[in-house]
């Protein structure tokens, strides 16, 4: 197992950047999440996956709906579009397409248990719910094709997690800037990212054998009495406040986590930082070693995803009832 240690350096490799829309969609409402793979583009929208051509934006077709039937789904879908397949995870099955949208075949799995294909099995997210402590568990899994468990990675309890139980009078501290606690993995590998530790990584080969890990001495942001103000604001607005004001003890940190999200493609790491500057959101690129090769600032748009050094995301332009589809070179 590597240990590699880097200092992020902020004063180069700083580029801004604006977007160009590729398309616009008057059949795609709230997409959930997406992926470019080739010539294809599929949408989760409304509980099923749309599927359109990247090289028109013209619809195919409509790949499964929702129910709990063969070739159904639950729940929003997660979606991964590998060379010869698509793959797709819903709560307590994960289903296999062809490119082209036809059901190959699904598997049943155990409840509460999120999975990500690897080439050689899948990456797990069990969810242990804590009764008792108002809390829970999440317990980070490697599985083999046929679903049995080949090794624990990790197992943390989310920050900022909260849980609604009908009677409960107990007040809940609600974090709100959560650390970031999750895996994910890019088909090949499994990238541990776990900001109580700071700006850390871990890489995990298709066995759940630790490669490397990645920790970058970053400078630390504060978080300022006008973001507390800000975000309290926001919940201030909710019908609910006044209910929730005694529900829960809302907590800030003093300095912002590391990162807030990590997406892996294509070999490289893309890290979304808490930084913005004039509405835009930092992404900081590295690769497997912990090499930073690049530091972009990019729209702060809720739907987005990476695909070859592309940030696609989502626009949705409520005058001309429209979602525009834009992306932006890394």
């Amino acid at each position: 197992m590597k240990k590699i240690i880097v200092f992020l350096i902020f004063a180069s490799f700083t580029f801004f950047v604006s977007g160009e829309k590729l398309a616009e969609f008057d059949n795609v409402y709230k997409p959930r999440n997406f992926q470019v793979a080739g010539d294809d583009l599929y949408i989760v929208d409304g509980g099923v996956i749309k599927y359109f051509s990247m090289k028109d934006f013209s619809f195919i077709k409509q790949i499964g709906k929702k129910g709990e039937g063969p070739g159904e789904f639950k729940w929003n879908p997660r979606i991964y579009a590998f060379s010869d397949y698509l793959f797709a995870s819903d709560m307590g099955k994960v289903l296999f397409f062809t490119r082209k949208g036809e059901l190959i075949k699904e598997k049943k799995i155990a409840n509460r248990m999120w999975l990500e294909k690897m080439e050689k099995g899948y990456l797990g997210r069990k969810f242990e719910f804590l009764r008792k402590k108002l809390s829970a568990k999440i317990h980070l899994k490697i599985l083999d094709n046929d679903l049995n468990i080949v090794k624990d990675i990790f197992t943390f309890t989310p920050d900022g997690l909260f849980v609604m139980v009908s009677g409960n009078t107990k007040r809940q501290d609600r974090h709100m800037v959560p650390h970031y606690t999750r895996a994910t993995t890019d088909g090949k590998r499994a990238y541990l990212a776990d900001t109580k530790r700071g700006f850390f990584l871990e890489i995990y080969d298709q066995k759940g054998n630790k490669i490397n890990t990645i920790n970058i001495n970053y400078k630390k942001r504060e978080v300022s009495k006008e973001y507390k103000k800000d975000e309290m604001d926001k919940l201030k607005k909710f019908k609910s406040w006044e209910s929730d004001k005694k529900r829960f003890n809302y907590i800030f940190p003093d300095f912002f986590p590391a990162f807030k999200l990590h997406i892996v493609n294509n070999g490289k790491i893309y890290l979304i930082t808490y930084q913005t500057k004039e509405d835009k959101r930092e992404i900081i690129t590295i690769d497997n070693k912990g090499k930073i090769l690049k530091r972009n600032f990019v729209p702060d748009e809720r739907i987005y995803n990476i695909f070859n050094d592309k940030f696609y995301y989502f626009v949705d332009n409520e005058d001309d009832e429209v979602m525009e589809f834009h992306s932006i070179d890394l």
